[in-house]
């Protein structure tokens, strides 16, 4: 065999390996010089971003600036946009301070504490993180690193402020001023999104056994649930229909009428606070254990601290418009019952007579002339 025909680096083998070696060096030439550029443009964007910074955030009216602008106003701009008259701001600012471990600033050139209160206001409103750095004009990391120093302090404030202020073995003073709902008295709340399960130890049972809430037509009459009597007007807007003067026109559409008028009472109640708080109407994507819990919790306490430093605790929110008030019971088949009124089926017996001795005592108080027109 010809030693020249296998050689493999003699005539056109030679020049074909030539051309894959040349083009192989030119891929690599150009990878490089990509890595090369890419290096660069980091390097460039690091350098401009922490060595040759440009300042975003310029406005003349800085954070403090604006704060100082709102003490100086209106006090209709200033709740507005903190949520409370300047006299409760300023009180809340100092008790943070004084008795919840809200740090003051160290430094000359440091966040003052009402600047700090005032950007947590502005989350529990629902701004976002962007419009709060523009207002305030300070960075998202300064912002964040701030109202999570307010949030911090706001827990022993919540467990403080969410504390009854009455004791729980009396009647409340708002009840005892309307002899309507005296004859709910083991009733503990309604059943409106408010209500939180829990256990609890066997010593401090006993103290819940015969409780109840209050629940609308949809739930049944359960142990622990009290429903209105189906079938009969019950929504305080079915009332208002019928002349003003004109009292309930059964026993059963007397019990219905005090009972959502009861339930109202803690439907305002939240309505007023979920209409303070812009944040609960479209809860950011926080962390849910360690932000969205302390968010909710410390709305509460503020709601209720401005209440009780306004000289107007009863202010409520309205619970809904007038289309939705009009909204008639729910189409829910009845269940039977005896000619006592007792409810058979899937409802509790206990609970059916619950129902009645209420409905009793309403009437024999209406009868005394002690409900005045319902």
């Amino acid at each position: 065999m010809n030693e020249d025909a296998m050689n493999p680096w003699d005539g056109s083998n030679h020049d074909e390996i030539t051309e894959m070696l040349n083009q192989m060096a030119v891929q690599v030439q150009q990878e490089q010089n990509c890595t090369f550029l890419q290096a660069c443009q980091w390097a460039t964007k690091w350098y401009e971003k922490h060595m040759n910074k440009t300042p975003c955030r310029t406005s003349i009216l800085t954070g403090n600036a604006w704060i100082c602008e709102l003490y100086a106003g209106h006090m209709g701009r200033f709740e507005e946009n903190v949520c409370m008259p300047k006299e409760v701001f300023a009180a809340l600012c100092e008790t943070l301070v004084n008795d919840f471990g809200l740090q003051v600033p160290q430094r000359p050139h440091g966040l003052a504490v009402e600047e700090s209160v005032a950007m947590f206001m502005h989350v529990l409103k629902g701004k976002q993180n962007r419009e709060i750095q523009e207002r305030f004009q300070h960075s998202k990391e300064t912002v964040s690193r701030h109202v999570h120093k307010v949030l911090t302090s706001m827990k022993e404030f919540t467990v403080v402020h969410c504390r009854p202020t009455y004791s729980q073995h009396r009647i409340h003073p708002y009840v005892r001023s309307r002899q309507k709902y005296l004859p709910f008295k083991d009733c503990i709340g309604a059943i409106d999104g408010t209500h939180v399960s829990a256990w609890v130890m066997g010593p401090d049972a006993a103290t819940y056994f015969g409780k109840y809430y209050l629940v609308d037509s949809g739930y049944a009459n359960r142990i622990g649930y009290l429903a209105p009597f189906k079938g009969h007007r019950y929504h305080q807007q079915e009332f208002r229909r019928i002349a003003r003067n004109e009292m309930a026109n059964t026993p059963r559409e007397l019990f219905n009428k005090v009972h959502s008028s009861l339930c109202s009472v803690v439907e305002r109640t939240f309505g007023a606070w979920k209409n303070r708080w812009g944040f609960i109407r479209d809860m950011p994507r926080y962390d849910f254990a360690n932000v969205q819990v302390q968010l909710v919790g410390a709305s509460m306490a503020l709601h209720n601290y401005i209440r009780r430093n306004t000289g107007n605790p009863t202010t409520v929110q309205p619970i809904c418009d007038e289309e939705e008030a009009m909204t008639i019971v729910n189409a829910i088949p009845e269940v039977e019952h005896d000619e006592d009124g007792l409810m058979v089926g899937d409802e509790d017996p206990h609970m059916a007579l619950v129902r009645l001795h209420i409905r009793d005592k309403l009437c024999y108080m209406r009868n005394n002339g002690m409900l005045g027109n319902i």
